[in-house]
């Protein structure tokens, strides 16, 4: 176990278990298949000294947190490529959301969770790194800043808030002690928190074999991802912290789009597309997938876990 781990930085717990070590030079060659960029950004990383020649991850056997060791977060150029979507979590949040809240989302991208949420009624606040995302955001007519928590704190020293958000941002948190002080200085009692991340059991880890690197894929790993939660874990810091965990749901797991997915991805191996078979060809492909994936899918999730927690 590296000399740096002392503890769970969830729940503080020494029991802790080495999980496995992957080279770093391994992880920087598959990011260059996804992103170039993103690659070449990580081979300067290890050639300055700033990522380690290996990864090592580790278990705390009290929580079952898994974490890197040491951590090390890739800087906001690392996001500059970074595509933002729905997720299935944002009807969740919407959903358990007083009306009317004053809500902040933290790592709101180009806006499209704070859109939804200022069309429901809610007056919405934003922060990110990516500056070209705050643009895009700012362009819709939102307020967002290029701001961290700290900035927000100091910038608007008033402005506190019912409700945070922040999806699938926990597992690329370095500093998690600092995260959640900070969280804490904008939100009053009684207030909610509500955030994903991703699940331990999604259907990628099973079917998308050609994207690890060790046990993970590989974005399951430093500099892209810290931490790899559970509810354990999450209930744990959210404690220690002084929040009440009142909801930890799974993402269901689409089964047909799944199949779907890898028909799709297999084609475009041999520079097809889905698009060119006739329906009854793409049913057929469909279906056939669907059976053969059925067994090994049985207990997988689709790709988040969603949480919600009240301050106390």
């Amino acid at each position: 176990m590296n000399s740096q781990v002392f503890c769970c930085p969830a729940c503080k717990s020494r029991q802790i278990n080495s999980l496995e070590s992957v080279p770093t030079s391994e992880i920087a060659k598959f990011w260059s298949v996804t992103s170039l960029e993103s690659g070449e950004q990580l081979k300067k990383y290890l050639d300055s000294g700033k990522a380690p020649s290996t990864v090592d991850m580790a278990k705390c056997c009290d929580c079952g947190l898994e974490f890197a060791t040491p951590m090390f977060a890739a800087g906001e150029e690392w996001y500059t490529e970074e595509i933002y979507t729905m997720r299935w979590e944002f009807n969740k949040t919407l959903e358990d959301l007083k009306p009317g809240s004053e809500i902040l989302e933290i790592g709101c991208g180009e806006g499209v969770f704070l859109d939804l949420a200022v069309r429901e009624g809610h007056s919405a606040l934003g922060v990110d790194f990516n500056l070209g995302a705050i643009q895009l955001a700012k362009a819709k007519g939102l307020e967002v800043y290029c701001w961290n928590l700290k900035e927000l704190s100091e910038r608007l020293p008033s402005r506190k808030f019912d409700a945070v958000m922040f999806f699938h941002v926990i597992e690329h948190i370095e500093d998690l002690e600092t995260f959640f002080q900070e969280l804490s200085q904008i939100m009053p009692t009684g207030s909610s928190i509500h955030f994903s991340c991703p699940s331990s059991n999604r259907w990628t880890t099973q079917f998308e074999t050609d994207r690890k690197v060790g046990l993970r894929e590989v974005w399951d790993y430093p500099p892209y991802h810290q931490t790899r939660w559970n509810p354990v874990a999450t209930d744990k810091i959210l404690s220690r912290f002084g929040w009440k965990l009142q909801k930890s749901l799974e993402e269901p797991f689409d089964w047909r789009g799944m199949s779907t997915y890898i028909v799709s991805k297999e084609l475009a191996a041999k520079g097809l597309e889905l698009s060119v078979l006739s329906p009854v060809e793409r049913k057929i492909k469909i279906a056939t997938k669907m059976v053969k994936t059925f067994m090994p899918s049985i207990k997988c999730s689709g790709m988040s876990m969603y949480y919600q927690a009240i301050r106390q």
